[in-house]
C-alpha cells in the first residue's frame, strides 16, 4: 500500500515497493521486512486450510510462533558468531 522493504521467500528476498505483489506458498518460510528510513504498509491474506496442518488457531496465534522463531534464530544467529 506505501513505503519499501523487503520479502524474504525461503531464501530469496525480493523488494518491495507500492503495488507489488508476493505469493508465498504453503510452507514455505517467510518474512516481511520494512526499509529502516520509512514505513511500509501492506495487506496480508493468510489462508488457514487445515487447523492441524496450520498449527495455530487464530492470526494472533501465528504471529506468536513467528516472534518464537525469530528470537530463536537470533540467538543462534548471536552464539554462531565468532568473539
Amino acid at each position: 500500500m506505501s513505503g519499501t522493504g523487503r520479502v524474504r521467500v525461503g531464501e530469496i528476498e525480493h523488494p518491495v515497493k507500492k503495488g507489488d505483489v508476493i505469493f508465498v506458498p504453503a510452507d514455505v518460510e517467510h518474512q516481511t521486512i520494512a526499509s529502516p528510513h520509512e514505513d511500509l504498509e501492506y495487506l496480508l491474506f493468510n489462508a488457514f486450510l487445515d487447523d492441524d496442518k496450520e498449527g495455530h488457531a487464530t492470526f494472533a496465534e501465528h504471529i506468536e510462533k513467528v516472534r518464537e522463531l525469530r528470537r530463536r534464530q537470533a540467538s543462534e544467529a548471536s552464539t554462531s558468531q565468532p568473539g
